[in-house]
């Protein structure tokens, strides 16, 4: 239920907050879990379907590409390649 005022998508606007309060109860919580519900709803996961990792990093750093690609901050335009991107080698 929030409104899209030209700042960033919607979807920015739930993901984003909720991927930085998920890291950050992490980094600082001494708990031994946290429950990402928030997150899951924000990206609109399905949570009754089963996903591999590989399928949730794609979603995940597509997002995040896509998001930050439209900053007017050119370090962070590239950030998901510069730090995600590898190939593949077949010897």
């Amino acid at each position: 239920a929030s409104d899209d005022t030209g700042g960033g998508s919607t979807a920015a606007q739930e993901v984003l907050p909720q991927l930085q309060r998920l890291f950050g109860y992490l980094q600082y919580s001494v708990a031994a879990c946290y429950d990402p519900a928030l997150l899951s709803e924000a990206l609109q996961l399905n949570t009754a379907v089963q996903q591999d990792v590989q399928e949730f990093n794609k979603l995940l750093l597509s997002f995040l590409e896509d998001q930050l690609g439209r900053s007017g901050d050119t370090r962070l335009q590239h950030l998901v390649q510069q730090h995600f991107q590898g190939s593949f080698s077949y010897e």
